[in-house]
């Protein structure tokens, strides 16, 4: 099966670079961290690109974006993208957005999250669409991915992914065997001493589990959540919300068309830059279709000693 997602990523590579050709980014100076002498870990988190075949406006916006998350004279260690990457999980959406991820590589290492739109949203093509995901991320950014839920470390902090293992589109349905997975690593991480990142695409409140994964989370000390799925601009108190334990970050959706009704600064390009120090995370979200920071969406969150 592999021997496919290598041809397609040839097409992808190809198309993509083509496509470049005519492209050009938005006209912003290039964007710094707060003390670069300082940071440990830099990383940008978007959501909802919902790259779709025939809406050409998306694939623009969601091109700029990666210029900008690029656009950086410090080091950018990762990039998560907090799932409904694509639209309907087809071939032809996924050529294009790992194709630009790919070849544009707006930062060191690409974390892609599962979202429901990715596995058909509710269609019954879950298991082909779980099966597209993997091999994608595999075959792009050798992922070595086995499941829709996986961990990684990158300077020494964890990244944990979590996504749903059934064809749900209001819910991430996640088993006993995800949850005690989930509970293990975070023990682990915590005897570390280092704030711990936890992906979905779905919210906190929107887990459909035995167990109560609000009450794990808040079990332990320095966990950021982000998620997405919901699409709220940035105006929304789910923004930022401070739970005790843990933190939990919702991004709206990056790729919006605007119209006259919807604003610039709260809807299309936003996303987040997260900085991490020694005793403190900041999180900024930025504009990145205009290269502009959003400065009344910056918080501070110092780290427990």
């Amino acid at each position: 099966m592999s021997v496919f997602y290598h041809l397609f990523k040839v097409i992808s590579l190809t198309l993509t670079a083509l496509a470049l050709m005519f492209f050009y980014p938005n006209s912003a100076e290039t964007h710094s961290v707060k003390d670069a002498e300082n940071i440990r870990l830099n990383f940008t988190v978007l959501s909802d690109a919902h790259i779709e075949g025939n809406n050409p406006e998306r694939y623009d916006i969601f091109t700029k974006i990666l210029y900008d998350v690029k656009n950086t004279d410090n080091k950018n260690d990762a990039l998560v993208m907090l799932g409904d990457n694509t639209m309907n999980g087809q071939h032809i959406e996924s050529i294009f957005f790992y194709g630009l991820e790919k070849v544009i590589s707006p930062a060191d290492r690409i974390i892609n999250v599962m979202g429901n739109h990715d596995t058909g949203n509710g269609t019954g093509v879950y298991k082909e669409c779980l099966e597209k995901y993997i091999e994608y991320n595999n075959v792009f950014f050798d992922a070595d991915l086995d499941k829709q839920y996986y961990y990684t470390e990158i300077n020494g902090y964890y990244f944990i992914v979590l996504g749903s293992e059934a064809d749900s589109v209001d819910y991430c349905n996640m088993s006993d065997e995800q949850y005690f997975w989930l509970e293990s690593l975070l023990t682990e991480a915590a005897g570390k001493g280092k704030p711990v990142f936890v992906f979905n695409h779905h919210p906190y409140f929107l887990i459909d589990c035995t167990y109560s994964v609000e009450e794990l989370l808040n079990s332990y000390e320095d966990v950021f959540y982000f998620f997405g799925h919901t699409h709220w601009p940035l105006n929304n108190y789910e923004t930022f919300t401070d739970h005790g334990n843990y933190v939990s970050v919702n991004l709206p959706r990056c790729t919006d068309v605007l119209t006259e009704e919807t604003e610039n600064d709260d809807y299309s390009g936003i996303g987040a830059q997260v900085e991490v120090y020694d005793d403190e995370i900041i999180i900024r979200m930025r504009n990145f279709y205009d290269g502009e920071w959003a400065q009344e969406y910056e918080r501070t969150y110092s780290l427990a000693d």
